[in-house]
């Protein structure tokens, strides 16, 4: 199906969502640090990069930036996938370019769901955003692990949570 970059440092937290990944039918390639990320999107147009925030070598925000630095007209999907649960964390890195935000530890239907959803996403829509990471004036749902940046043009004036979202 689709061929996803997991950034991630961690060879236990790779693993599981390799698995996870390529139990669905997708092809998934590992970075084991910031660097290596950079290196294999320059490579390969991926249809997905799940990043981890904190890496060696790079962090996830400079992985970021370099990926948005170079995306072409087939802008790639990026969501950034965290244990970091201080607030504000969200909002940085969909402020910086980021297509969703997962927090760790991942659950298999909210994994699937955010994967599901980025990549049903049509390119002419890709890279077209909001200036705010949550649905407006509201917290996101109790229970929700992440942000997910709808999938539309940037006059729709709604942010959903997922997991469960349409």
């Amino acid at each position: 199906m689709a061929e996803i970059l997991v950034a991630e440092d961690n060879p236990l937290n790779f693993e599981l969502v390799r698995d996870i990944l390529e139990a669905d039918g997708h092809h998934v390639f590992w970075a084991r640090d910031g660097q290596e990320a950079v290196d294999e999107s320059r490579q390969r147009v991926f249809d997905l990069v799940l990043l981890d925030l904190h890496m060696p070598r790079l962090d996830g925000l400079q992985v970021l930036e370099a990926i948005r630095a170079e995306d072409g007209p087939k802008r790639v999907k990026v969501v950034v996938v965290s244990a970091d649960a201080m607030g504000g964390v969200s909002e940085t890195v969909l402020g910086a370019g980021a297509d969703g935000y997962l927090t760790k530890p991942l659950e298999i239907q909210t994994l699937l769901a955010g994967v599901e959803r980025q990549l049903a996403c049509p390119a002419a829509l890709r890279g077209r955003g909001w200036s705010r990471p949550f649905r407006r004036g509201r917290e996101p749902e109790p229970g929700s692990r992440g942000l997910l940046r709808p999938c539309a043009p940037a006059t729709t004036p709604s942010w959903k949570a997922f997991p469960g979202a349409s």
